[in-house]
């Protein structure tokens, strides 16, 4: 099967996939829809996350899917899981924010630090990261991630939301005007 056949298989399954609301950002109901694969931990993927607002802030139709996928380890799993736990208290957009506004390792005291800063409950915290929705969802981006061969993150896919088109991707970091041509091919 072709690279870009994967690639709208995705789209045709990675709505199904989303277990929490919250890693969907942007409009819900927009016709394009981009979908990034990212770890905490990578760097890459910190410098693109402003990128990635900016283009929701500047495209009312564009639909955000974020597939986070610890691939850097312990520390990126550690990371993953409490910012998807975090959802169970409202502070997702908040603390997800936080941590790729860092420029440090993300080892579970400065992960625990930055949830803090959030105003999340620590032990509720705790205890949410442990929840079988929390781990499924981290699973089944890394077996979406593992169906592409995606071996590098950030990685980036843009389709239509309707799947009436092939799509784009990009590996690693990518301007802002190059992903905003991407858009504009779908609107």
């Amino acid at each position: 099967m072709k690279r870009l056949q994967i690639i709208l298989l995705l789209f045709l399954t990675c709505s199904a996939q989303v277990v929490f609301p919250a890693v969907i950002r942007g409009n819900p109901k927009g016709t394009v829809t981009l979908i990034e694969f990212f770890d905490y931990e990578c760097p890459h993927c910190q410098h693109m996350s402003k990128t990635i607002e900016a283009l929701i802030v500047n495209n009312t139709q564009l639909k955000v899917v974020y597939c986070v996928t610890p691939i850097y380890g312990t520390p990126s799993w550690y990371a993953a899981s409490a910012v998807l736990a975090s959802k169970f208290q409202n502070k997702y957009d908040l603390f997800r924010s936080l941590l790729l506004q860092q420029n440090t390792f993300l080892n579970p005291p400065a992960v625990l630090d930055l949830a803090k800063k959030s105003g999340l409950n620590i032990n509720q915290l705790a205890s949410d990261m442990q929840k079988p929705k929390v781990l499924d969802q981290i699973k089944k981006n890394l077996a979406l991630e593992h169906a592409l061969t995606i071996t590098e993150v950030p990685t980036f896919l843009i389709n239509r939301t309707d799947k009436k088109s092939s799509g784009i991707y990009f590996i690693g970091e990518v301007s802002y005007t190059d992903l905003q041509r991407a858009i504009n091919q779908f609107n």
